[in-house]
């Protein structure tokens, strides 16, 4: 992981070092089906969400900020 977050960050610039990619694969082991993924929510939204072991809350936790137009801190 040190190495790719090296290379990555050679070839596209910040944003790629080691703890950003840790969330990155969290992300995808949280969220592998992508459909479930909502575009109204940005990335520190996810991050809150990453932390919420139920899926079931996860999801209402989910559908709720978007329906109510949450911020990360309405969120948290």
């Amino acid at each position: 992981m040190k190495d790719l977050a090296k290379d990555l960050t050679t070839r596209f610039g910040k944003g790629f070092d080691l703890t950003n990619l840790r969330k990155m694969r969290q992300f995808y082991l949280t969220f592998p089906i992508r459909d479930a993924v909502r575009l109204e929510l940005g990335w520190t939204h996810y991050r809150i969400l990453m932390k919420i072991e139920s899926l079931s809350a996860r999801e209402w936790y989910m559908n709720v900020a978007v329906a109510s137009n949450w911020s990360t801190r309405a969120l948290e």
